[in-house]
């Protein structure tokens, strides 16, 4: 096995991140998932599979089977994993497998065992730069605003205008010296699964609100001010 094992920053903004049994399911099935083929009893494991069965998986985890049967659904339904199902056991596929594994790339180099006769390169002075003024760091940041807006247009079809308008309210306010947006200061940032996140905790938004659908040539509803 690997030493090392990647994890996706945008990990922590799926909706079951708080659900330990899923936690605990998905990171046994990588840790587990065989890194080259594998043939025994005349079964083939691939690169990124794992042969098991839902009783195993239960036992493991501490979870009843219908709640390891509901974790794999998830797992699949977010196209983290496919599940081949036999009489006796089940093959989990992990979707692209390779960015899982840390590669030698990861790892730090040794450096050279020799340094003699080795002259430090001289740095080059460097130039300062100047600083830019309050006028164009806030500047700056209404067109990252902007930018912003634009790129909630395609979803206004799915979630509604109203709902939309919100969430840029909330996600571009700035901080006091104008120089960053509230979803700027996040660690991890995935548009797609925010609007998710926003829509379910909204009580009175249901699956589509009436509203106009906007392509990108034509925002009828977005201006320099916002929606």
């Amino acid at each position: 096995m690997a030493d090392w094992i990647r994890l996706p920053r945008s990990m922590f903004d799926w909706d079951w991140f708080d659900k330990p049994e899923m936690l605990s399911l998905f990171l046994y099935l990588l840790n587990n998932a065989k890194e080259k083929e594998v043939k025994h009893d005349g079964i083939v494991e691939q690169r990124g599979q794992f042969l098991t069965s839902l009783g195993k998986l239960s036992t493991i985890i501490g979870a009843g089977k219908q709640v390891v049967r509901t974790c794999l659904s998830k797992l699949v339904k977010m196209q983290l994993i496919e599940v081949s199902t036999e009489r006796l056991y089940s093959i989990i596929t992990i979707c692209n497998y390779d960015n899982y594994l840390a590669d030698k790339a990861d790892k730090p180099k040794n450096e050279p065992k020799e340094k003699e006769n080795v002259k430090p390169a001289e740095e080059a002075p460097k130039e300062d730069k100047p600083k830019k003024t309050k006028e164009e760091i806030a500047a700056a940041t209404e067109k990252r605003k902007k930018k912003f807006g634009q790129e909630l247009v395609p979803y206004v079809a799915t979630y509604g205008k109203d709902m939309i308008r919100k969430f840029y309210d909330y996600w571009s306010e700035t901080n006091k010296s104008k120089t960053r947006m509230r979803c700027e200061t996040e660690k991890t940032w995935d548009l797609n699964l925010r609007l998710q996140n926003w829509a379910r905790r909204n009580k009175d938004f249901g699956t589509k609100q009436s509203g106009t659908a906007l392509h990108d040539s034509e925002n009828k509803d977005y201006n320099e001010g916002g929606w």
